[in-house]
């Protein structure tokens, strides 16, 4: 029995963001946070955390834009980093006279100036639909596009799903999400023998989360090898 470690390295990218420029001025700083693909409902990524209060102190307005609808009471923010990142958001609304958070928006494009710097995002509104598949993706709201002065964008947007070279390999199966698919508490693949737990089975998550899969995965690897098991 080997142990290999994959976790979830395949970046999330952003079509408009191959040519992003960095520039100096007195715009409002976007942060831009796509569609949710973990555990952390409405997360804006951790850098925001730090960027947010940055921006105030500097006395320069900040905008956050993600795809995820608004988190409510049934559904908070509900990480300690998220904890942070929320005041630093009513913070900012304190400061500046309003909620930086915008939701349900994305960006189409960004605009440099004749130096090569930043000046603007464009973003447009858009609503989750049901595809032809069942699935739930992103649609444009026509006339909801605006162009927001920028001087900085930064990207939080997470990853995918793990790394697919090993998985394909060894032939095992793939959820939609492109993770191993595994039943949680068993960890079985659809290959005999290779099991599947933490991020690269159930997508980017918290450490917990690893560390609870890991032990029930070396339990189910005892089973599998002697027949039964003493491990919790």
């Amino acid at each position: 029995m080997q142990d290999v470690a994959v976790g979830v390295l395949e970046p999330c990218g952003l079509e408009v963001a191959e040519d992003v420029f960095v520039g100096q001025g007195d715009a409002a700083r976007v942060v831009l946070a796509p569609r949710r693909r973990d555990d952390e409902a409405g997360n804006f990524g951790r850098i925001v955390a730090n960027d947010v209060p940055t921006a105030v102190l500097s006395g320069r307005p900040v905008v956050d834009t993600t795809e995820n609808v608004a988190p409510t009471k049934s559904r908070a923010e509900p990480c300690a980093t998220n904890a942070i990142a929320v005041a630093a958001q009513e913070e900012a609304a304190a400061v500046f006279g309003a909620d930086p958070r915008v939701y349900l928006t994305t960006a189409k494009k960004f605009v440099g100036d004749e130096h090569g710097y930043v000046k603007e995002a464009h973003t447009v509104e858009i609503q989750w639909e049901k595809n032809e598949k069942g699935q739930f993706v992103p649609k444009e709201i026509p006339g909801t596009e605006k162009v927001r002065p920028v001087q900085l964008v930064l990207l939080a947007m997470g990853f995918l799903g793990p790394e697919q070279p090993l998985l394909e390999q060894l032939g095992v199966e793939r959820d939609p999400r492109s993770n191993a698919k595994a039943e949680y508490n068993q960890y079985a693949t659809s290959v005999k023998g290779v099991f599947a737990a933490g991020d690269c089975r159930r997508g980017q998550s918290l450490v917990v989360w690893a560390f609870n899969e890991g032990r029930g995965a070396a339990r189910e690897c005892d089973r599998y090898l002697m027949g039964s098991t003493d491990l919790p």
